[in-house]
């Protein structure tokens, strides 16, 4: 009907202009974001140079981690005015293309030394094209650390540039992991990742998106080729420049931003019995040496990278009183390693935390249903993480003493209201202090409440003979008093 139409019309544009308002929220949020980024990193570099050799592995991963960050800040906004149809470049610029592949790839072989992967480039003379310099850079760095951080140690990316009368073809090819085919139309949309257990990477899926842009805009083509465990080839087709007579090549000469993560390798996981013992599931390896050296001191410090891993570990680590795991983790992801364990009687009662960086309440409300005790929102401060931690073992554990000496006390009153308990625990105490037959008899009438003449008139014994037993029987149960005789005798 009309009405609907006109009705369906306007929440269409309620529903875009809401959308708008959102991205133009976080495109805000993102350039406020640059601009103390900007001045940490600057500044975080030239406090690095002021320290010349003396940067610690502990300042490369900082530097590593800023550096991260403003690419993905730099990849954010470059997808938002993609999706905006605003120029990102302008192709304006002749370049010798030989040289500037060559140059990015000699920053990327420092990085591949470090991971023992093979890196070499070959390349045609002279093959000049038309573009934006930095684009060129986008291009050949995002296609490198996309192919470096899917493959292995000992594998290998060898890098081409060929030609032939109207384009340039510049071949990536690795060894590595390949890329299943149904997955392989899918990597060049925005946000898209493909999770592979092997590799363990994550990011925010916008490089291959923005090099896809890029390409697109100079009227070029980006193929893949790609099997399972063969590895895989990107081929970018660009097109050929001739140069002509008045024509004045860019000097542009890429910048050395390549930054060395240092390797990380967490400590030789150890027990001590006076300590509580930690089980840590996360797929960071930086966050798990982090959380290592931060909690030693208190806590016996055991990992696994993921679910499935940690499934098997545990199995052969000491009972662990808590467990703190990520959720988002290839092969077995948190919710599922939980579900698991609750099948398990020897684990399903272990406090159980979330660490993660997703702030979804309905999660939260399901996982607390489910019985995860809490959630750690990422970023967290180490030190009120340890107090937490600790506070909820000590608090579990004054639980679990209550709850015991109120069973004991539960039992021990069963017991007692049962005479044949009463006369073997009599008994038993007679036989550890040695008391003999009549000394029993004494202490039994004492018990009973009477005074020393009555126990006299009792037994049909002197009251002097009274006193005389009962000083023996204070030697021989060490006590002083007729109090401490009977409390010793009722306990």
């Amino acid at each position: 009907s009309i009405q609907y139409e006109k009705e369906n019309r306007e929440y269409k544009r309620l529903l875009k202009d809401e959308t708008k308002k959102k991205i133009d929220f976080f495109v805000n949020l993102a350039h406020e974001i640059k601009t103390p980024l900007t001045l940490i990193q600057n500044n975080f570099d030239e406090y690095l140079k002021s320290l010349k050799n003396k940067v610690t592995p502990d300042l490369k991963g900082i530097k590593f981690y800023i550096s991260k960050l403003c690419k993905d800040i730099t990849n954010l906004l470059d997808a938002v005015n993609i999706e905006r149809s605003k120029i990102l470049y302008s192709h304006n610029s002749v370049i010798h293309l030989s040289m500037i592949v060559y140059r990015c790839i000699n920053f990327f072989k420092a990085v591949a030394r470090k991971k023992n992967i093979t890196l070499t480039f070959t390349s045609a003379d002279s093959l000049f094209c038309k573009i934006d310099p930095t684009a060129l850079e986008r291009i050949v760095n995002n296609l490198l650390d996309n192919a470096i951080k899917h493959i292995g140690k000992g594998d290998r990316i060898s890098v081409t540039l060929t030609s032939d009368e109207t384009n340039i073809y510049l071949k990536i090819k690795d060894n590595g992991l390949g890329i299943p085919v149904e997955l392989q139309k899918n990597i060049f949309l925005p946000y898209y990742q493909i999770s592979n257990e092997k590799s363990n990477t994550q990011g925010l899926g916008l490089g291959l998106s923005i090099v896809k842009h890029i390409i697109d805009s100079l009227s070029g083509k980006i193929e893949i080729e790609s099997e399972i465990n063969k590895g895989t080839k990107i081929t970018v087709i660009l097109p050929k420049y001739t140069i002509k007579e008045n024509d004045v090549i860019s000097e542009y000469i890429p910048e050395d931003q390549m930054i060395i993560q240092e390797n990380i390798t967490p400590e030789k996981e150890t027990y001590d019995k006076t300590k509580y013992t930690l089980f840590f599931i996360e797929d960071k390896i930086e966050l798990i040496t982090t959380m290592q050296k931060s909690m030693k001191e208190f806590f016996n410090f055991y990992y696994a990278l993921d679910g499935q891993e940690a499934l098997e570990k545990i199995e052969r680590i000491p009972l662990p009183d808590i467990i703190i795991s990520d959720i988002m983790m290839d092969r077995m992801d948190g919710h599922a390693f939980h579900t698991e364990l609750k099948y398990n009687e020897k684990y399903k009662n272990i406090p159980f935390l979330f660490l993660t960086a997703r702030t979804v309440q309905q999660e939260k409300e399901e996982s607390l249903e489910k019985g995860i005790l809490d959630y750690i929102y990422k970023p967290f401060k180490m030190n009120e993480l340890i107090k937490k931690v600790l506070a909820l073992l000590k608090y579990r554990e004054s639980l679990i003493t209550m709850e015991r000496s109120a069973i004991e006390e539960k039992i021990t009153s069963l017991l007692w209201s049962n005479k044949d308990f009463k006369f073997l625990k009599f008994e038993s105490k007679c036989n550890e202090f040695k008391v003999s037959a009549r000394e029993k008899e004494v202490i039994q009438l004492l018990m009973s409440g009477m005074s020393y003449k009555e126990i006299a008139a009792n037994l049909y014994i002197e009251t002097t003979t009274v006193s005389k037993h009962i000083r023996h029987i204070y030697k021989k149960c060490k006590v002083h008093s007729n109090i401490e005789l009977l409390k010793l005798f009722l306990e």
